[in-house]
């Protein structure tokens, strides 16, 4: 229970900070939408940290005959990071939507071991989230567009953030409830 109520509370806030990034980042910094999604250093500490995660949950499934590939997933994890801080585009979009899809996998299940009320409603806001976590992972471009939109557009600004923020304040919510 305290796992979800913390996990839920961090993940809560962390969509409220997106929230003020769609409303007042965009103002405050005009060329935020040229220069946050390709951001190197800090998508690669995070794109690190995901497939360090990622490893984690994979190498229990490797069991069996497979077991002898666990170090392969070993070995790789540090490889391919060091090749996607060198090679990959749009680094902090994509190692944040894999950080989105991490925390909503680790969110639902910590939501059906807490067995908070309501929780086909929490399944449902995690799934629309996990959505924007597949497109900054496959289209990365897009949330360059979001924040660009943003930047131009008082309406884009003002639904993006009541967007995020709704999902934050629901989060937040269920970790009260929960």
């Amino acid at each position: 229970m305290l796992a979800f109520r913390v996990s839920s509370i961090a993940f809560g806030l962390a969509l409220g900070a997106v929230a003020w990034l769609f409303l007042c980042g965009t103002v405050r910094w005009p060329d935020l939408h040229r220069r946050l999604p390709r951001e190197r250093i800090i998508g690669g500490l995070i794109a690190a940290a995901c497939l360090v995660w990622a490893a984690h949950q994979a190498l229990p499934m490797l069991e069996g005959g497979l077991v002898r590939y666990r170090i392969v997933v070993k070995i790789a994890v540090p490889v391919v990071a060091v090749l996607s801080f060198l090679h990959l585009d749009y680094l902090l979009t994509r190692a944040t939507g894999g950080l989105l899809l991490l925390v909503l996998n680790h969110l639902l299940h910590a939501a059906f071991v807490a067995e908070i009320p309501m929780r086909p409603l929490f399944s449902l806001i995690c799934y629309l989230v996990s959505l924007a976590g597949f497109f900054m992972v496959g289209a990365p471009w897009r949330f360059r567009d979001a924040l660009e939109r943003a930047g131009e557009s008082a309406r884009w600004r003002r639904g993006a953030c009541a967007a995020f923020g709704v999902c934050g304040a629901a989060f937040l919510l269920f970790a009260v409830i929960g």
